[in-house]
């Protein structure tokens, strides 16, 4: 019994550092620090202590950490393009199911994220009263007392990465649109059309480690973070 209490002690605590660690790194997947900062030599142990510490981030967080699953490049492949490979004896090659990379991912409902974004007249009565903005160049039409406030609960404008994630979005939706791929220079076509020219400066929180980045070296960081995949089609 007291193996199993202390077993149980080493999962909790385990547990809690994985919650440290996923919350720190929350704008981006973890991976190799789990096993460096969390596990030690006990790697057998991720199943309980991940177990344990979603269980803790569900609760606490509305948040689950989650695995990363690779994406194959012939994935999405076309019927007719499979009927090619077969025809010529190649075989397609099994997608992997797993990464070994971890991102957190919102609980949240969306119909309760839609009522905490909705603006409400008294919270922003309150904002104004608690937030009085002394420069009057930065007043509100609309606000005689210079209060920057939305009256939502969830406070988009003050975002850790505000313009970064912003410019993700855009990039995701324009991706979407064009049937969840896009040419690299199209991409970056509509995107200089949008003001984000190559060597645009993507401005990033005070946490980041590069306060400006291009906007070239921000789609390399999106790759390698998973936002995006890079796929090279013939001899392009």
């Amino acid at each position: 019994e007291a193996d199993l209490e202390c077993l149980q002690q080493d999962i909790e605590r385990k547990a809690r550092d994985l919650v440290r660690l996923a919350l720190f790194h929350e704008q981006r997947r973890i991976g190799d620090e789990i096993s460096k900062k969390v596990l030690g030599s006990n790697s057998r142990s991720f199943n309980m202590v991940s177990a344990a510490a979603n269980d803790i981030l569900k609760r606490t967080f509305g948040m689950e950490l989650v695995e990363l699953h690779s994406t194959s490049q012939d994935a999405d492949i076309s019927q007719k393009d499979a009927e090619m490979l077969k025809n010529a004896g190649v075989k397609k090659k099994a997608a992997s199911t797993g990464t070994k990379n971890y991102i957190l991912r919102s609980l949240l409902d969306p119909s309760l994220i839609q009522r905490a974004t909705a603006p409400d007249p008294d919270i922003r009565e309150l904002e104004q009263v608690e937030f009085l903005d002394e420069n009057e160049e930065f007043a509100e039409d609309d606000n005689p007392v210079g209060t920057r406030s939305t009256g939502s609960i969830f406070a988009w404008h003050s975002s850790d990465q505000l313009a970064s994630v912003g410019i993700l979005y855009v990039i995701l939706a324009l991706i979407l649109v064009e049937g969840r791929s896009i040419n690299d220079n199209d991409l970056h076509a509509i995107l200089k059309r949008l003001q984000l020219p190559a060597n645009a400066s993507i401005p990033l929180s005070s946490q980041s480690t590069n306060q400006n980045l291009t906007l070239g070296a921000y789609l390399s960081q999106l790759t390698r973070q998973g936002y995006l995949e890079k796929v090279r089609l013939g001899n392009a």
